[in-house]
């Protein structure tokens, strides 16, 4: 779920949609050329607004650092950066059907409902390979 936190009106019919972020470290060139959150909220703001070429996007970065500045980036996407997120989802939707779930190690994992599960099967991998280990390489003797 994600909400759009700001968008303007930069007159004749162009809108800016932008993004509040509170970061204790800069953005590095991958997140603003590959994070799908800029393309989806640029399709949906060009849906919502019959304005279709017509949105941009920007983050807005607070630093956490010990004199805060506020960053401006504007984030550029276009045709093949929505061709790609469409083929993100429909990859993620065959997955869903399939159950099969990836992990997707972050920040997040400590609010994540399903961080128990994503545990279990780590230990269980873990044993599996142990398992494998000969006598000698566990520390016993021949």
């Amino acid at each position: 779920r994600g909400f759009i936190d700001l968008m303007l009106d930069a007159g004749d019919g162009r809108y800016i949609v932008v993004d509040l972020k509170t970061s204790a470290k800069a953005y590095g060139p991958e997140k603003l050329l590959h994070d799908h959150q800029p393309t989806i909220y640029i399709a949906a703001a060009e849906r919502l607004l019959d304005a279709q070429g017509k949105v941009s996007f920007e983050y807005w970065i607070l630093s956490k650092t010990k004199t805060p500045t506020l960053r401006v980036l504007p984030v550029h996407r276009d045709e093949r950066d929505r061709l790609e997120l469409m083929e993100t989802l429909r990859d993620v939707e065959h997955a869903i059907a399939a159950d099969v779930f990836p992990r997707n190690r972050s920040f997040m994992c400590k609010g994540c409902q399903f961080a128990d599960r994503c545990e279990a099967e780590i230990l269980e991998r873990y044993d599996e390979q142990l398992s494998l280990v000969p006598l000698c390489e566990k520390g016993g003797g021949l």
